[in-house]
């Protein structure tokens, strides 16, 4: 039973030192793996992730041939980034941002359905050209036997908690953004996510590992 969103994230498609300096879009850098298809790769933190399928659907959008690199967690796919093994990848935001402001990586582009407030200066994969944009999310869920008494009393508690000062600076760490929404709405954002990605991971013939 679903009691509340708990915080929302995004993705940014970054490129490392093995894509040239004068890529500077994301038009460009799918004009440049296309120009270049032994080096149409990207990496994400692990296959069957919501990064690895967010690749997927930007290379069929500008109509490029990617391959797929999983990764075991987001930090060994930027580490080969700006090693220069793989050339692209799609994180989540907090695991790339320090290093995008440091100059050891160029973040081109993040996924959500406005400019993320942590990097705004950095367009959205739909400011770029492409249709496409995702968001993931944490929430809380209870057994499905629990009362809707207390799932009423949790949805409260946890959507006080979330406008606490703490709390924010303590998400903002991580570039998370707090939610907090009734069980009905968090109920229909899953839906949301089953009808959205359910057909996009059916099309690529994954199948999870056991």
């Amino acid at each position: 039973m679903p009691v509340t969103t708990v915080c929302s994230f995004v993705f940014a498609v970054s490129v490392g030192p093995a894509v040239p300096d004068s890529v500077k879009t994301v038009a460009e850098l799918m004009q440049w793996a296309k120009a270049n298809p032994k080096q149409a790769s990207f990496g994400s933190p692990a296959a069957g992730s919501m990064p690895h399928f967010t690749g997927v659907l930007l290379g069929r959008a500008a109509g490029v041939e990617l391959t797929h690199v999983g990764y075991k967690g987001g930090a060994p796919a930027i580490q080969d980034l700006i090693g220069g093994q793989i050339p692209m990848s799609v994180n989540v935001l907090s695991e790339a941002l320090q290093l995008h402001k440091a100059g050891k990586l160029r973040i081109l582009a993040t996924t959500g359905p406005q400019r993320s407030p942590y990097l705004p200066e950095v367009p959205t994969l739909r400011e770029a050209g492409f249709d496409l944009e995702a968001t993931e999310w944490f929430g809380l869920f209870v057994p499905a036997k629990t009362s809707i008494e207390t799932v009423t009393k949790l949805n409260a508690a946890v959507r006080d908690a979330l406008k606490s000062k703490q709390v924010i600076d303590g998400f903002a760490k991580f570039a998370f953004e707090p939610v907090g929404d009734s069980p009905s709405d968090f109920a229909k954002r899953v839906r949301f996510a089953y009808d959205r990605w359910g057909p996009v991971v059916k099309s690529t013939g994954f199948k999870a590992e056991e």
